[in-house]
């Protein structure tokens, strides 16, 4: 909401006027910086348009928040009471009963209320204030055609509560108060409690039209108070205000003071509204002489609070519509920026690869030399390893072949022996009976010499004329397959 803000510009427009403020947040609290009223009477669309452009030149409609105020005369308000205390249920139950209220169909207004309090057991009154949305709609285009971004659309007379709630509080100690405010054209009458609007009525005339009539214009305001007072009191809507409120002290001011107490017999008092608030002097210089006869009072009161209002009368198609544009906006900026992210890591990479691969070729001119040197230099060593390594193993045949002689009897032959370079040894042969076959391959696991012992196969064959077994026996030397490894390993 506008107590976010930093920046603010609230606009009213009415029949007679349009009325601008801006205000700038300055610490906690805002400050009136500039203020504007213009006469719009009989302007066409097109030409009214132009004038807001016009009038709001000086105004930073950018990058402030803009709020659209509604004053009383636009609305309608009314006092009801709700069967339930729960804030959930109150707002359910508003929903379903405000087309009751009004001529027009559900679809047609827009709705929000105040939560006065709760009056009785699990009752708890509220002030309903239903906007049409023809009319809502219909000031939003002209703003958004003048260049006027609007984000909220507020109540008047819910923030002149607000802004009056200390004042109030401290005339009255918590009861209700009544509060005059007496217009350029109209005339605004609220009561409030606990900074809180109970009831609000606008009377269509104000300082331009007692000017012109007099005191006939100034007895037919207090007719109109008086018949609003007892409208409220037959309804017992709430408290009798005790103590009464005027927003202006000039002589008009005075004037109507005298004829409220004379006439209706009000305790009434003088509480002018720019002493609630902080005005830039330009401004207050402004109001005391240009605008002697305005009230601001409703334009301002809204976006002056920093206090959160409960009501935004903005149409929920249009927020949706808004909602949907914002997101849209979004995705299309988050396209762009990963685009732009994706094409400068795609820069930033090809920026690399390309200087690796200008590195690498220089290292490579630089070092393709020495690198053929080196591996000419590895070749050599490993055939020297690979000599040495002979060199170490050379009497490991012919003690291989002593070891077998020691465990061979008279009874086999052998008619093959085969060694690799890795010490393994393939030996094949006849003899009588297998019997003698599996009786070597024992013999021979206990020799100190062998890794292993493996009879590969036997077969029964004949030999000289009588039955032998053929065989083939695979033994590991001990040692020779590790300095082989060892000669390979040091090649890589």
């Amino acid at each position: 909401m506008l107590n976010k803000s930093k920046n603010v510009i609230s606009v009213l427009l009415n029949e007679d006027s349009f009325q601008a403020a801006y205000l700038k947040k300055i610490g906690s609290a805002f400050r009136v910086i500039n203020l504007i009223n213009q006469n719009i009477k009989g302007l066409a669309e097109a030409e009214l348009v132009k004038t807001i452009q016009a009038v709001l030149s000086s105004f930073p409609v950018r990058s402030a928040d803009i709020a659209c105020v509604l004053p009383s005369n636009l609305v309608t308000t009314k006092n009801i009471e709700i069967p339930s205390i729960n804030e959930e249920e109150i707002r359910s139950i508003v929903n379903l009963q405000a087309g009751r209220h009004t001529p027009f169909s559900r679809e047609e207004i827009q709705i929000g209320y105040v939560n006065v309090g709760v009056v009785k057991a699990n009752y708890t009154r509220v002030l309903l204030v239903i906007a049409n949305k023809g009319i809502v709609k219909t000031q939003l285009s002209i703003f958004d055609k003048a260049g006027l971004k609007v984000k909220h659309v507020v109540f008047s007379s819910e923030g002149i509560a607000q802004l009056y709630k200390g004042v109030a509080d401290a005339k009255a100690q918590g009861a209700a108060v009544g509060l005059i405010d007496l217009g350029e054209h109209s005339t605004e009458f609220s009561v409030m409690q606990s900074g809180k609007i109970i009831m609000t009525r606008n009377i269509p005339i104000g300082r331009v039209k007692i000017d012109v009539e007099g005191a006939s214009a100034r007895d037919y305001i207090l007719d109109e108070l008086h018949k609003t007072l007892e409208s409220y009191q037959v309804e017992d809507i709430g408290q009798v205000p005790k103590k009464y409120l005027m927003t202006f002290d000039d002589e008009g001011a005075k004037a109507m003071q005298d004829a409220v107490s004379n006439r209706l017999g009000w305790d009434i008092e003088f509480a002018p509204y720019v002493d609630c608030i902080k005005v830039a002097s330009p401004v207050l210089k402004k109001i005391a002489t240009t605008y002697s006869n305005v009230s601001f009072l409703n334009v301002l009161a809204p976006s002056y609070n920093t206090a959160p209002s409960p009501i935004d009368l903005f149409p929920e198609e249009l927020q949706l519509q808004k909602s949907i544009e914002a997101q849209g906006k979004e995705f299309v900026k988050t396209a762009v920026l990963g685009l732009i992210t994706m094409t400068l890591a795609a820069c930033f990479f090809l920026v690399r690869m390309a200087f690796m691969d200008m590195s690498l070729g220089t290292l490579k001119k630089n070092y393709d030399p020495k690198h053929k040197q080196a591996q000419i230099l590895k070749d050599q060593s490993f055939r020297a390893k690979m000599v040495q390594n002979f060199a170490d193993n050379r009497m490991g045949s012919l003690d291989a072949i002593n070891e077998l002689y020691k465990f061979i009897p008279d009874t086999v032959y052998i008619t093959s022996i085969a060694m690799d370079q890795d010490g393994k040894m393939d030996i094949i042969g006849v003899a009588d009976t297998a019997s003698i076959v599996f009786n070597l391959g024992s013999a021979l696991k206990e020799s100190v010499l062998f890794d292993s012992v493996e009879i590969k196969s036997t077969t029964s064959k004949k030999d000289r004329g009588k039955d032998a077994a053929a065989f083939e026996i695979i033994l590991n030397i001990k040692g020779a397959s590790s300095s082989v490894n060892k000669t390979k390993g040091s090649e890589g």
